[in-house]
Protein backbone atom coordinates (compact mmCIF):
# COMPACT_ATOMS: atom_id res chain seq x y z
CA UNK A 1 0.00 0.00 0.00
CA UNK A 2 1.12 3.29 -0.36
CA UNK A 3 1.89 5.48 1.93
CA UNK A 4 0.28 9.21 -0.19
CA UNK A 5 -0.24 9.99 -3.48
CA UNK A 6 -1.12 12.84 -5.51
CA UNK A 7 -4.39 13.84 -6.15
CA UNK A 8 -5.29 17.49 -7.87
CA UNK A 9 -8.17 19.84 -7.04
CA UNK A 10 -8.33 20.60 -10.71
CA UNK A 11 -10.21 17.21 -11.29
CA UNK A 12 -13.16 18.68 -10.08
CA UNK A 13 -13.02 21.46 -12.96
CA UNK A 14 -10.79 19.60 -15.62
CA UNK A 15 -12.45 18.07 -18.63
CA UNK A 16 -12.90 14.63 -16.84
CA UNK A 17 -14.91 15.75 -13.91
CA UNK A 18 -16.63 18.37 -15.67
CA UNK A 19 -18.53 15.45 -17.38
CA UNK A 20 -19.00 13.26 -14.20
CA UNK A 21 -20.88 16.41 -12.42
CA UNK A 22 -24.09 15.41 -11.61
CA UNK A 23 -23.48 11.28 -11.12
CA UNK A 24 -21.91 11.03 -7.75
CA UNK A 25 -21.54 7.06 -8.18
CA UNK A 26 -19.05 7.99 -10.68
CA UNK A 27 -17.63 10.65 -8.88
CA UNK A 28 -16.64 8.74 -6.21
CA UNK A 29 -15.17 5.98 -8.30
CA UNK A 30 -13.08 8.32 -9.80
CA UNK A 31 -11.74 9.29 -6.71
CA UNK A 32 -11.64 6.28 -4.90
CA UNK A 33 -9.79 4.30 -7.96
CA UNK A 34 -6.49 7.23 -7.80
CA UNK A 35 -6.49 6.52 -4.01
CA UNK A 36 -7.29 3.22 -3.70
CA UNK A 37 -5.22 1.11 -1.17
CA UNK A 38 -4.69 -1.33 -3.97
CA UNK A 39 -2.84 1.26 -6.24
CA UNK A 40 0.06 1.87 -7.77
CA UNK A 41 1.93 5.10 -8.91
CA UNK A 42 1.68 3.33 -12.83
CA UNK A 43 -2.37 3.67 -12.34
CA UNK A 44 -2.24 -0.77 -13.33
CA UNK A 45 -3.43 -2.36 -10.51
CA UNK A 46 -5.50 -5.50 -9.37
CA UNK A 47 -8.94 -4.24 -8.27
CA UNK A 48 -12.14 -6.72 -8.78
CA UNK A 49 -14.95 -4.86 -8.69
CA UNK A 50 -15.80 -6.64 -5.44
CA UNK A 51 -13.56 -4.54 -4.04
CA UNK A 52 -15.17 -1.10 -5.83
CA UNK A 53 -18.35 -2.06 -4.18
CA UNK A 54 -17.38 -3.36 -0.59
CA UNK A 55 -14.87 0.18 -0.25
CA UNK A 56 -16.67 2.55 -1.38
CA UNK A 57 -20.19 1.29 -0.56
CA UNK A 58 -22.07 0.85 -3.82
CA UNK A 59 -24.18 -2.20 -4.65
CA UNK A 60 -22.44 -4.20 -7.32
CA UNK A 61 -24.66 -3.08 -9.67
CA UNK A 62 -23.79 0.57 -9.16
CA UNK A 63 -20.02 -0.25 -8.65
CA UNK A 64 -20.43 -1.39 -12.41
CA UNK A 65 -21.97 1.17 -13.76
CA UNK A 66 -20.18 3.62 -12.43
CA UNK A 67 -16.69 1.97 -13.92
CA UNK A 68 -18.40 2.01 -17.09
CA UNK A 69 -19.13 5.38 -17.10
CA UNK A 70 -15.66 6.24 -16.64
CA UNK A 71 -14.21 3.61 -19.30
CA UNK A 72 -16.46 6.00 -21.73
CA UNK A 73 -15.26 9.06 -20.56
CA UNK A 74 -11.87 7.79 -20.81
CA UNK A 75 -11.03 7.49 -17.40
CA UNK A 76 -9.88 4.53 -16.87
CA UNK A 77 -9.68 1.02 -18.94
CA UNK A 78 -10.65 -2.46 -17.29
CA UNK A 79 -9.71 -6.17 -18.08
CA UNK A 80 -12.30 -8.67 -16.87
CA UNK A 81 -10.47 -11.63 -17.71
CA UNK A 82 -7.19 -10.16 -15.20
CA UNK A 83 -9.82 -7.79 -12.99
CA UNK A 84 -6.87 -4.99 -13.73
CA UNK A 85 -7.26 -1.54 -13.78
CA UNK A 86 -5.54 1.17 -15.82
CA UNK A 87 -6.46 4.53 -14.47
CA UNK A 88 -4.93 6.45 -17.91
CA UNK A 89 -3.40 9.70 -16.31
CA UNK A 90 -2.34 8.58 -13.03
CA UNK A 91 1.49 7.93 -13.84
CA UNK A 92 1.83 11.62 -14.97
CA UNK A 93 0.73 12.95 -11.52
CA UNK A 94 2.39 10.62 -9.38
CA UNK A 95 5.38 10.13 -11.29
CA UNK A 96 5.84 12.88 -13.52
CA UNK A 97 4.79 13.43 -17.65
CA UNK A 98 8.56 12.04 -18.81
CA UNK A 99 11.44 11.07 -16.78
CA UNK A 100 15.17 11.42 -17.90
CA UNK A 101 17.00 8.08 -18.49
CA UNK A 102 19.17 8.60 -16.12
CA UNK A 103 16.35 8.81 -12.96
CA UNK A 104 16.36 6.37 -10.64
CA UNK A 105 12.60 5.47 -11.05
CA UNK A 106 13.14 4.57 -14.71
CA UNK A 107 14.08 1.06 -13.41
CA UNK A 108 11.60 0.78 -10.91
CA UNK A 109 8.95 1.53 -13.23
CA UNK A 110 10.87 -0.99 -15.15
CA UNK A 111 10.24 -3.51 -12.93
CA UNK A 112 6.94 -2.29 -12.29
CA UNK A 113 5.45 -3.14 -15.84
CA UNK A 114 7.75 -6.74 -16.06
CA UNK A 115 4.85 -8.01 -13.24
CA UNK A 116 1.93 -6.53 -14.86
CA UNK A 117 0.01 -9.34 -16.67
CA UNK A 118 0.29 -9.75 -20.09
CA UNK A 119 -2.68 -8.12 -22.62
CA UNK A 120 -4.54 -5.08 -23.39
CA UNK A 121 -3.92 -3.17 -20.04
CA UNK A 122 -0.01 -3.87 -20.47
CA UNK A 123 0.19 -2.80 -23.93
CA UNK A 124 -1.93 0.30 -23.24
CA UNK A 125 0.43 1.23 -20.07
CA UNK A 126 3.42 1.32 -22.50
CA UNK A 127 1.47 2.52 -25.30
CA UNK A 128 0.80 6.06 -23.14
CA UNK A 129 4.24 5.99 -21.27
CA UNK A 130 6.81 3.83 -23.02
CA UNK A 131 8.76 6.41 -24.73
CA UNK A 132 8.23 9.25 -22.00
CA UNK A 133 9.56 6.60 -19.10
CA UNK A 134 12.26 5.09 -21.34
CA UNK A 135 10.28 1.73 -21.40
CA UNK A 136 11.15 0.31 -24.64
CA UNK A 137 12.67 -2.72 -23.80
CA UNK A 138 9.49 -3.44 -22.05
CA UNK A 139 7.34 -2.27 -24.89
CA UNK A 140 9.41 -4.79 -27.54
CA UNK A 141 8.26 -7.29 -25.08
CA UNK A 142 4.18 -6.50 -24.87
CA UNK A 143 1.82 -7.74 -27.08
CA UNK A 144 0.47 -5.03 -29.56
CA UNK A 145 -2.42 -2.90 -28.47
CA UNK A 146 -5.82 -3.67 -30.21
CA UNK A 147 -7.40 0.06 -28.38
CA UNK A 148 -7.01 2.99 -30.01
CA UNK A 149 -3.36 4.66 -30.28
CA UNK A 150 -4.39 8.19 -29.34
CA UNK A 151 -3.91 8.24 -25.20
CA UNK A 152 -7.21 8.71 -23.14
CA UNK A 153 -7.25 11.85 -21.08
CA UNK A 154 -9.31 11.89 -17.86
CA UNK A 155 -7.76 15.18 -16.10
CA UNK A 156 -6.93 17.50 -18.65
CA UNK A 157 -4.32 19.47 -16.72
CA UNK A 158 -1.00 20.65 -16.88
CA UNK A 159 2.04 20.28 -14.28
CA UNK A 160 1.59 22.67 -11.47
CA UNK A 161 4.06 24.13 -10.76
CA UNK A 162 4.16 23.36 -7.18
CA UNK A 163 4.42 19.68 -8.60
CA UNK A 164 7.74 20.51 -10.48
CA UNK A 165 9.59 21.77 -7.78
CA UNK A 166 8.91 18.83 -5.51
CA UNK A 167 10.17 16.46 -8.34
CA UNK A 168 13.65 16.64 -7.11
CA UNK A 169 12.83 16.14 -3.77
CA UNK A 170 10.61 13.07 -4.56
CA UNK A 171 13.43 11.43 -6.41
CA UNK A 172 15.41 11.27 -3.32
CA UNK A 173 12.62 10.07 -1.56
CA UNK A 174 11.35 7.46 -3.98
CA UNK A 175 15.00 6.15 -4.31
CA UNK A 176 15.43 5.44 -0.66
CA UNK A 177 12.02 3.46 -0.62
CA UNK A 178 13.04 1.69 -3.19
CA UNK A 179 16.15 0.53 -1.51
CA UNK A 180 13.84 -0.37 1.76
CA UNK A 181 11.73 -2.12 -0.19
CA UNK A 182 14.59 -4.18 -2.02
CA UNK A 183 14.38 -6.70 1.09
CA UNK A 184 10.87 -8.16 -0.28
CA UNK A 185 10.70 -10.18 -3.03
CA UNK A 186 8.69 -9.80 -6.11
CA UNK A 187 6.65 -12.78 -5.58
CA UNK A 188 6.37 -11.17 -1.81
CA UNK A 189 5.43 -7.92 -2.53
CA UNK A 190 2.40 -9.02 -4.79
CA UNK A 191 0.87 -10.96 -2.43
CA UNK A 192 1.17 -8.35 -0.12
CA UNK A 193 -0.77 -5.85 -2.29
CA UNK A 194 -3.14 -8.44 -2.77
CA UNK A 195 -3.50 -9.05 1.35
CA UNK A 196 -7.04 -7.74 2.80
CA UNK A 197 -6.66 -4.79 4.57
CA UNK A 198 -6.73 -4.98 8.60
CA UNK A 199 -7.10 -2.58 11.64
CA UNK A 200 -4.92 -3.59 14.32
CA UNK A 201 -1.34 -4.29 13.93
CA UNK A 202 0.14 -6.73 10.60
CA UNK A 203 3.71 -6.97 10.53
CA UNK A 204 4.92 -7.17 7.43
CA UNK A 205 8.25 -8.42 8.20
CA UNK A 206 7.17 -11.32 9.81
CA UNK A 207 4.44 -12.31 7.50
CA UNK A 208 7.91 -12.47 5.29
CA UNK A 209 9.12 -14.51 7.50
CA UNK A 210 5.93 -17.12 7.44
CA UNK A 211 6.43 -16.59 3.54
CA UNK A 212 10.04 -17.50 3.33
CA UNK A 213 9.63 -20.68 5.20
CA UNK A 214 6.52 -21.74 3.34
CA UNK A 215 8.53 -21.26 0.13
CA UNK A 216 11.57 -23.15 1.57
CA UNK A 217 9.24 -26.29 2.45
CA UNK A 218 8.32 -26.25 -1.19
CA UNK A 219 4.98 -24.48 -1.53
CA UNK A 220 4.93 -22.23 -4.67
CA UNK A 221 4.44 -19.01 -4.62
CA UNK A 222 0.89 -19.15 -6.89
CA UNK A 223 -0.59 -21.38 -4.02
CA UNK A 224 -0.46 -18.52 -1.87
CA UNK A 225 -0.68 -16.14 -3.95
CA UNK A 226 -3.83 -17.63 -5.63
CA UNK A 227 -4.97 -18.28 -1.12
CA UNK A 228 -4.47 -14.36 -0.72
CA UNK A 229 -6.96 -13.86 -3.76
CA UNK A 230 -9.71 -16.54 -2.39
CA UNK A 231 -9.14 -14.81 1.68
CA UNK A 232 -9.57 -11.42 -0.12
CA UNK A 233 -12.46 -12.22 -1.69
CA UNK A 234 -14.08 -14.07 1.51
CA UNK A 235 -13.16 -11.28 3.62
CA UNK A 236 -14.88 -8.63 1.12
CA UNK A 237 -18.21 -10.82 0.98
CA UNK A 238 -18.52 -11.33 5.17
CA UNK A 239 -17.82 -7.81 6.12
CA UNK A 240 -14.27 -8.48 7.18
CA UNK A 241 -12.23 -6.15 5.52
CA UNK A 242 -10.40 -3.13 7.51
CA UNK A 243 -11.45 -5.41 10.67
CA UNK A 244 -9.46 -6.95 13.45
CA UNK A 245 -11.16 -10.51 12.26
CA UNK A 246 -8.68 -10.56 9.76
CA UNK A 247 -5.87 -12.69 10.10
CA UNK A 248 -2.35 -11.04 10.42
CA UNK A 249 0.00 -11.82 7.27
CA UNK A 250 2.41 -14.32 9.60
CA UNK A 251 -0.45 -16.17 10.36
CA UNK A 252 -2.31 -16.57 7.08
CA UNK A 253 1.06 -17.85 5.78
CA UNK A 254 2.29 -19.93 8.61
CA UNK A 255 2.60 -23.82 9.32
CA UNK A 256 -1.46 -24.29 9.65
CA UNK A 257 -1.43 -23.30 6.01
CA UNK A 258 -4.72 -20.89 6.11
CA UNK A 259 -3.81 -19.97 2.03
CA UNK A 260 -4.80 -23.87 1.20
CA UNK A 261 -8.70 -22.85 2.57
CA UNK A 262 -10.95 -22.61 -0.36
CA UNK A 263 -12.33 -19.82 1.77
CA UNK A 264 -15.83 -20.29 0.64
CA UNK A 265 -18.37 -17.37 1.88
CA UNK A 266 -21.32 -18.87 3.92
CA UNK A 267 -24.19 -19.32 2.42
CA UNK A 268 -26.78 -15.67 3.17
CA UNK A 269 -29.36 -16.21 5.31
CA UNK A 270 -33.08 -15.30 4.26
CA UNK A 271 -33.50 -11.60 4.07
CA UNK A 272 -35.36 -9.80 7.19
CA UNK A 273 -39.22 -9.20 7.08
CA UNK A 274 -40.37 -5.72 6.08
CA UNK A 275 -39.88 -3.11 8.53
CA UNK A 276 -36.86 -5.38 10.19
CA UNK A 277 -33.89 -3.24 11.18
CA UNK A 278 -30.45 -3.89 9.71
CA UNK A 279 -28.04 -5.19 11.46
CA UNK A 280 -25.06 -2.17 12.43
CA UNK A 281 -21.85 -3.26 10.82
CA UNK A 282 -20.87 -3.11 14.98
CA UNK A 283 -23.65 -5.92 15.74
CA UNK A 284 -22.58 -7.63 13.22
CA UNK A 285 -18.73 -7.39 14.66
CA UNK A 286 -20.07 -8.26 18.22
CA UNK A 287 -22.22 -11.15 16.90
CA UNK A 288 -19.63 -12.98 15.00
CA UNK A 289 -16.97 -12.44 18.32
CA UNK A 290 -19.39 -13.77 20.25
CA UNK A 291 -19.60 -16.63 17.74
CA UNK A 292 -15.69 -17.70 18.32
CA UNK A 293 -15.83 -17.35 21.76
CA UNK A 294 -14.20 -14.13 21.72
CA UNK A 295 -16.77 -12.95 23.56
CA UNK A 296 -19.60 -13.71 25.83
Amino acid sequence: MRDYGIVSPRFWIGETGKALRGDMPAQVLAMYLMTSPHSTMTGVFHCPVLYMAHETGMEMEGASKALQRLIEGGFCEYEEASETVFVVRMAAYQIGESLSAGDNRVKGLRKEVSKMPEGRIKSRFLEVYGEAYHLAEETNKASPSKAPSEPLRSQEQEQDQEQEQKQDQDNSADAGRQRKQADYPDEFEDAWKAYPARAGGNPKRKALQAWSARRKAGVSAETMLQGVHRYARYCALTGKLNTEFVKQGATFFGPDEHYLNDWSPPAQPAGPGPGARKETPHERGQRMARERGIIQ
